[in-house]
């Protein structure tokens, strides 16, 4: 039972806990925020920072400003 502990230790983490720390990492950030400073923060993949930002831009918590290479998002205030 104990290398089955350490094998599940080493599986990774939790459904969903990337999602919020990138979520977290979006609310620490200046109002406005490019992806680079989200992959400075958080120990994710760029695709996966893109899939958390689309599914906030569809409930209205941000919105892309500029797009491009460096594109630019912003805070929208509905996102309580």
């Amino acid at each position: 039972y104990k290398t089955f502990e350490e094998r599940a230790d080493l599986a990774g983490s939790p459904r969903g806990e990337k999602t919020a720390l990138i979520e977290v990492a979006i609310d620490g950030l200046p109002d406005e925020f490019r992806i680079g400073e989200i992959e400075k923060r958080v120990p994710a993949g760029i695709d996966m920072i893109r899939k958390v930002l689309r599914d906030m831009k569809k409930k209205g918590m941000v919105e892309v400003v500029s797009t491009g290479r460096n594109a630019v998002w912003r805070k929208l205030g509905n996102n309580d």
